[in-house]
């Protein structure tokens, strides 16, 4: 009898303090949301990126609302690559979220990140089909989802309103509207045979800038730079020929300034803020600087369209890009990491973030937003909107950057006049073709 008690009291003995120790696990763990709260996170971002998210203040309030602590660390954009590049090939976990653009996105980083499926699946941000999807797909790889936007920005024609008004001309929507109206732009306003303003604005200041107004124009006309499993070169079909012809007519009728050859992005920014260029097509950011009364003789009557396309092509396709939050596929951190990433995607943050920091929101509802609208206007936040809702990201392929600087060669030659369209976009196919093999 007094055995069997024993026996009795060791077997309660035993529930006891594997229910406590149960007990004790399940708090130190908890719920998801428990166990983000006693984590700390690494957060790697540019430094410009992470002052327009509302940097240590952003950060401090996510903190307090979560008790998830975040050590900040920005760098420049080719460290970040070298990092996470380290970080990856040694298989650690020193970032948790990092922040990536389309120059450091790639099929080679993909290995390294975490799917967002399953947490868009089990835990969504706010309002998640407000979200652009254009925006979101540019993180897109196959069938998986490997960052979320926070910043974005895309292309659009910035133009002078009192011009368009004084002469009637109606917005364009194709490029035959287009030029139509850079010819009656391009004005000799006192009769001395001298050009005083240029109906169109374009830059050529080195391969790189032209080749990269080159893309933006190209998507316009509907073309793709790659297929879809980024085996096979595509800017040698029709789109690349038809956006050079473009390009060449612009020059030879005189529609753009001759200084363009040594015009880089800021040299066309600032001709026209000088009064100089009518239309130009301008990465959308550049709206603060054409609108500001200290530096810009246009300010107050420059408005924005979106990009115009040929015909069958959504109105404003063009190249965007845009900043995305990932998770290291090694992180010990995933859901507290996800916890901040759903932070910067709130409704409340990318507002803010676009009012008082000039982000581009990643969300439709800031653009239509009375506060976001009377920010910009009415035209300029629609020409966003429509830019991001039907924009094209750059082919996540690691050997983009040479693929790219191939092409922009070829586009330098056919502006030059050296070389023709079509042969000019074979040759340059040809050698990226040896680069994918």
């Amino acid at each position: 009898m007094n055995s069997r008690k024993s026996a009795s009291v060791l077997s309660v003995l035993l529930v006891l303090i594997f229910v406590t120790l149960f007990a004790h696990a399940a708090f130190a763990a908890g719920t998801p949301e428990t166990a983000a709260r006693t984590r700390s996170i690494t957060y790697l971002t540019h430094p410009v990126l992470f002052a327009a998210m509302g940097g240590e203040a952003a950060i401090s309030a996510f903190t307090a609302r979560t008790g998830i602590e975040v050590e900040v660390i920005t760098m420049p954009i080719p460290q970040i690559r070298e990092k996470i590049m380290a970080e990856f090939i040694a298989g650690t976990s020193t970032f948790d979220v990092i922040n990536m653009n389309d120059a450091i996105f790639n099929t080679d980083v993909t290995p390294n990140l975490e799917p967002l499926d399953r947490y868009l699946a089990s835990s969504p941000p706010v309002d998640y089909s407000d979200v652009i999807p254009g925006v979101v797909d540019m993180f897109r790889v196959g069938d998986s989802l490997y960052a979320m936007p926070n910043r974005v920005g895309t292309g659009v024609v910035y133009y002078r309103t009192d011009l368009f008004e004084e002469y009637g001309i109606a917005i364009p929507r194709t490029h035959a509207e287009l030029l139509e109206a850079a010819r009656r732009l391009t004005l000799d306003l006192d009769g001395d045979g001298v050009t005083d303003i240029y109906g169109m604005g374009i830059k050529a200041g080195d391969t790189q800038t032209l080749g990269s107004d080159f893309i933006r124009y190209f998507f316009s006309f509907g073309g793709d730079l790659m297929n879809d499993d980024l085996t096979e070169i595509r800017f040698n079909r029709d789109a690349g020929v038809q956006t050079l012809d473009l390009y060449r007519t612009l020059v030879r009728e005189g529609l753009v300034d001759q200084e363009y050859t040594t015009w880089l992005a800021d040299d066309l920014v600032v001709a026209q803020q000088q009064g100089r260029v009518a239309m130009a097509l301008h990465f959308s950011p550049s709206y603060g600087r054409l609108n500001n009364p200290d530096v810009s003789t246009i300010a107050g009557n420059v408005s924005a369209f979106p990009v115009p396309t040929a015909p069958g092509v959504p109105i404003g396709r063009t190249w965007s890009s845009a900043w995305g939050l990932a998770l290291n596929r090694n992180s010990r951190n995933k859901d507290a990491g996800w916890e901040l990433i759903r932070e910067f995607l709130s409704p409340e943050t990318q507002l803010r973030s676009g009012l008082e920091f000039n982000n581009g929101p990643v969300r439709a509802s800031v653009y239509q937003n009375p506060r976001f609208i009377n920010f910009l206007s009415e035209d300029v936040a629609g020409a966003w909107l429509k830019g991001l809702e039907n924009g094209v990201g750059l082919p996540p392929h690691p050997q983009w950057a040479e693929m790219e600087d191939a092409l922009s060669r070829a586009v330098f030659q056919v502006v030059g006049g050296s070389a023709s369209a079509r042969d000019a976009l074979n040759r340059a196919a040809q050698e990226v073709e040896r680069i994918l093999r």
